[in-house]
């Protein structure tokens, strides 16, 4: 009885032991927010032992947590025993000495959260899982900065790329307002002013000491007004053959910054022969050519000309602008 006894108990050690992470690597470590730091100020680092074990057989994943994923009332992440990985999509990360290694070019913000899972030797397929979570943002180093101050413009009715950063700062530290303006990601945003005229983007960066302000003007437009098409033919003159296969008015402008897709909302077409007879004329309240304009099309000549006084075209900005065509048939 006491040989059973003492068997049961040996096992009960082994099995206590067999829970434990046997540690055979001690190192010093130095972890900080940031190497990155303005002059002035203040830098704070953490210096603590690490251990790490080359025996443990551990495996790292990277994904996004699942629900099964929680921290403690200190914000501290809770361990998790399970036979399932608690991540969405889980991606293995290579392990070398006891540890998961990630290398990768750095390309703007990247935020990781994963596991570190280790089996349970007590209860075969059960891991346990440790949640961490880290991130990185990168900056250009020397990058020169170009600024045409005399071409400062925003357009009303686009969306206006702007880029703001503010060297010694990460982009979740700048705010800014003013113009419209919406944050897009890191050091990307937009501009929608709504009135022309001279208006400012205002920058507040957070310094940890407080705030700073800085601001940019800018001069605000209304978009300039496209050219009116008929076919290929902006005016002057138009082959005949083309604009019997011509049936709409388009409106663009390849000289703008910005892609523009404008709508033609109405016009009106005349049609003068060359060799008299009566000018006709007639209206159309969509982009598309009337039935009376296909048969203005079909017995048209070369020598005739073909007015649009009136072209209503629809813009980004909310506003109709009345545009105007007029060109000559040639053989």
């Amino acid at each position: 009885a006491k040989s059973a006894e003492s068997t049961v108990l040996e096992h009960m050690a082994s099995q206590i032991d067999a829970a434990k992470i046997k540690f055979d690597r001690m190192t010093a470590m130095v972890t900080a927010p940031t190497s990155y730091v303005k002059r002035g100020n203040e830098y704070t680092a953490d210096i603590f032992i690490a251990a790490s074990s080359e025996q443990a057989q551990i495996d790292v994943y990277l994904g996004s947590f699942t629900s099964a994923v929680e921290k403690d009332e200190f914000g501290v992440f809770k361990e998790i025993e399970s036979a399932d990985i608690p991540l969405n999509n889980p991606q293995k990360v290579d392990v070398a000495g006891g540890m998961g290694k990630i290398k990768e070019i750095a390309s703007s913000t990247r935020q990781f959260q994963g596991v570190i899972s280790l089996p349970d030797p007590i209860k075969p397929g059960m891991f346990k899982f440790y949640p961490f979570e880290f991130g990185y943002e990168t900056f250009e180093v020397g990058e020169a900065v170009v600024s045409p101050t005399a071409m400062n413009v925003l357009y009303i009715g686009v969306d206006n790329p702007v880029k703001i950063s503010v060297p010694g700062y990460t982009s979740d530290k700048v705010n800014a307002s003013g113009c419209g303006i919406q944050k897009v990601k890191g050091e990307e945003y937009v501009a929608r002013p709504s009135a022309p005229g001279i208006d400012k983007i205002n920058v507040t960066v957070n310094t940890g000491d407080g705030t700073k302000s800085h601001s940019a003007e800018f001069r605000v437009r209304r978009i300039p007004d496209p050219y009116p098409y008929c076919g290929t033919s902006k005016g002057g003159t138009m082959r005949i053959g083309e604009f019997k296969q011509v049936n709409s008015i388009t409106a663009q402008n390849p000289d703008f910054v910005f892609d523009i897709n404008y709508s033609v909302s109405g016009f009106e077409m005349v049609y003068a022969p060359a060799r008299g007879g009566n000018v006709v004329s007639d209206v159309s309240n969509t982009k598309n050519f009337s039935s009376l304009m296909d048969d203005i099309k079909k017995k048209a000549k070369p020598g005739d000309t073909i007015v649009f006084p009136r072209i209503s075209v629809k813009m980004p900005d909310g506003t109709t602008r009345q545009l105007s065509l007029s060109f000559k048939l040639i053989g």
